[in-house]
């Protein structure tokens, strides 16, 4: 197994962010909004090399532009798809932009290949986990710390019954409270996952960022 390096996904920022990495690592930047002050969409940095990109255009009306950008990350032990979201903020419009990304997982890593998904799903119900753990073979960086460690989870463990399984919560930054934001992973051992708090990481981002530690299986 080997310890991934860093990668971060971002989804949306805005172009007007004027810090990228320097010569030693890597970006992509998918543009999913053109307005007359600018734009924005997903990017990736990456300390490994980026293959190929691509920036799909998932979005459901003229009202939010949405889009699913795609990288191949070139890694010492295999290459690694990498998939940056941000979805819709009605239901009908993110089980369509879910089903556009099931399509394009299946596509372009149909035969079981490392899998990153991560971004803004808009999710606060948590819809979508289900069937994107049924039909493309991945699990979100929290799933195995649903059963938690208090009164309630003791219970459960006792009684038999299964744990709920929920995201993190992610938003707002400043006191987090929808779950909104995932990472989803295949082929990749989950070592550690933390959203990351306080008022530095608000002032970045009306988001709070998911850390998550990975090895590769």
């Amino acid at each position: 197994m080997i310890t991934m390096p860093p990668v971060m996904c971002n989804g949306p920022i805005k172009a007007s962010i004027s810090f990228w990495p320097g010569d030693a690592q890597h970006s992509a930047y998918g543009m999913n909004a053109v307005y007359d002050h600018g734009h924005h969409g997903n990017a990736l940095l990456s300390g490994f090399p980026i293959l190929s990109v691509r920036n799909q255009d998932v979005s459901d009306h003229a009202f939010e532009q949405r889009g699913v950008l795609h990288c191949l990350i070139e890694t010492p032990p295999a290459d690694i798809h990498c998939y940056v979201v941000h979805f819709g903020l009605f239901a009908s419009g993110r089980r369509r932009q879910a089903q556009a990304l099931i399509e394009a997982v299946e596509h372009s890593a149909a035969h079981g290949e490392p899998v990153i998904i991560a971004g803004d799903f808009n999710d606060w119900g948590n819809h979508l986990s289900d069937v994107l753990r049924q039909r493309l073979g991945v699990q979100e960086v929290f799933d195995e710390q649903g059963g938690g460690k208090n009164l309630s989870a003791l219970l459960r463990k006792l009684s038999g019954s299964t744990p709920t399984i929920k995201p993190a919560r992610t938003f707002p930054a400043a006191l987090p409270w929808l779950r909104l934001d995932r990472i989803y992973v295949r082929g990749f051992e989950v070592e550690s996952a933390q959203v990351l708090h306080g008022p530095v990481w608000a002032k970045l981002s009306d988001h709070a960022p998911i850390l998550a530690t990975l090895q590769m299986k």
